[in-house]
C-alpha cells in the first residue's frame, strides 16, 4: 500500500492555477490582455446632415396614425428642406430637397425650436406641482425655524398616503 501511494504522489500533475489565464499578477503588477473590443457602428440610421438650426427635428412611424396625428397637434410637419440622411449611400448622393425624408417606415418630422421650447417649459412647469401631504411638511419646517411649535394633529396615514409612498 505504501508503495502504491508514492507512485500516485510522484505521477500527479501540479494543481491547476485559478483564475483568468489572461490576467497575470506578478510582483504586484498586473497584466491584461484584450480579447474583445466592440466597435460601434457607423452606420447610424437615424442620422442626418444638413439640419435648419430654428427646426426641431423627430423621427416618427408613418404607419401609426396615433403617432402621427400626435406630432400633427404638436405642430410638426414633414421636414422637406436641405435635409440629408446618413447611413444611405444611395440616398446621401441625391438632392432630396423639397422631398420627404423617410427611412424605412420612419419619417422625419420637424417643428419651429420656439414652439418645442415653449412645449418643454409648461411640461417642466407641470412637473413642479408639490402634493398637499409635502407642501405641509414644507411649512411646517418653515414654522419650526421660526420658533414656531408644530405639532400634527394625527400620527396615523392614510390609505391614500400610505399608497402613494
Amino acid at each position: 500500500m505504501n508503495e502504491n501511494t508514492n507512485a500516485m504522489t510522484e505521477t500527479a500533475e501540479a494543481p491547476k492555477k485559478r483564475g483568468n489565464p489572461n490576467w497575470i499578477k506578478k510582483d504586484n503588477v498586473v497584466k491584461a490582455s484584450v480579447t474583445y473590443e466592440y466597435i460601434k457602428p457607423s452606420n447610424d440610421f437615424t442620422r442626418f446632415t444638413g439640419a435648419d438650426p430654428a427646426k426641431h427635428y423627430h423621427w416618427a412611424r408613418k404607419d401609426d396614425d396615433i403617432e402621427m396625428n400626435d406630432f400633427a397637434q404638436k405642430g410638426y410637419v414633414p421636414a422637406t428642406g436641405s435635409e440629408r440622411i446618413m447611413g444611405d449611400p444611395f440616398a446621401a448622393v441625391q438632392d432630396t430637397t423639397g422631398q420627404t425624408k423617410v427611412r424605412g417606415n420612419r419619417i422625419l418630422m420637424c417643428c419651429p425650436k420656439e414652439l418645442y421650447e415653449a412645449r418643454e417649459q409648461a411640461q417642466q412647469a407641470r412637473s413642479r406641482h408639490v402634493d398637499a401631504r409635502q407642501a405641509a411638511q414644507n411649512d411646517a419646517r418653515k414654522m419650526s425655524g421660526q420658533g414656531v411649535l408644530v405639532k400634527p394633529e394625527g400620527d396615523e396615514t392614510t390609505k391614500r398616503e400610505s399608497l402613494e409612498e
